[in-house]
């Protein structure tokens, strides 16, 4: 939001901060169904500078029996739509959590496993490398120690070895490379 607004002027992206609070504040939540000013106020924001009020302030005085009733309407309606926050909420996971799942990769190493790693390279102009262009994997290495379920240390063939590599940097060596097959 902040670099389609600025477009040129970097310069000043700050001033503006209070406009992108607001716009966030104001905006539906896809899996709520609902703005978070609502959820947090009981009700929608005012525009700023609005030539149209919904209401005057009224001073403040004790409530009458009418005006407790009206909050009172107010709160379990308010009840009511955090009800269905929850079960939008819990639509919402389901939808996702499906969609996260089928790229989801169930593998898991073990000491001693042969692995390769992927590599992150940056491109230079100055040495003509370009990273696009190089291999995304390097190793082979071997697993020799297991620190979490997810995080692996490893040794390559050399003796160098490299430590804290999250598995899905990971992925198991391939068996034409074993093998010495290019």
């Amino acid at each position: 939001m902040i670099a389609q607004f600025c477009e040129q002027d970097y310069r000043h992206w700050d001033h503006h901060l209070d406009d992108f609070k607001f716009a966030n504040n104001s905006a539906r939540h896809e899996s709520t169904g609902f703005t978070p000013s609502f959820l947090n106020f009981g009700r929608e924001l005012e525009v700023p500078k609005a030539l149209y009020r919904n209401e005057e302030p009224v001073p403040e005085e004790e409530p009458s029996n009418a005006d407790r009733e009206i909050r009172r309407n107010r709160l379990s309606k308010l009840q009511e739509v955090f009800d269905l926050v929850r079960v939008n909420l819990s639509h919402a996971f389901n939808s996702q959590s499906h969609y996260y799942n089928l790229r989801l990769r169930d593998w898991r190493c073990h000491v001693g496993d042969r692995v390769m790693k992927r590599e992150n390279p940056l491109s230079s102009a100055v040495k003509g490398f370009a990273a696009k262009l190089a291999p995304k994997y390097s190793g082979p290495y071997t697993v020799v120690k297991v620190v979490s379920p997810v995080v692996y240390n490893l040794k390559s063939d050399t003796g160098k070895r490299v430590n804290r590599i999250h598995v899905k940097d990971l992925k198991p060596v391939p068996f034409t490379t074993e093998l010495g097959i290019p």
